[in-house]
């Protein structure tokens, strides 16, 4: 993790109807609060991260998408902003 940049943990509830998103690292662009979100009402760049990790399978092995995140379980991700 950069630091400039700010790291969010994103973990999607009940068929994706809600994420809760806890933010690692003080720095960063984007200023999302950790809190419990309406899928619908996440801003465009965090649904558009989570679109490109879905499409990799859950680890075991790593999955790491230069300058977008990694895909850490079934419904769990890290993505940049």
């Amino acid at each position: 993790m950069s630091r400039d940049r700010a790291t969010y943990r994103v973990k999607l509830h009940a068929f994706r109807r809600y994420a809760s998103i806890t933010r690692i690292g003080m720095c960063g662009v984007e200023n999302l609060a950790d809190g419990v979100y309406p899928y619908q009402a996440l801003p465009e760049w965090v649904k558009e991260r989570l679109a490109t990790l879905s499409i990799l399978a859950p680890p075991p092995p790593e999955n790491h998408v230069e300058g977008v995140g990694q895909r850490i379980a079934e419904d769990t991700f890290w993505i940049y902003d």
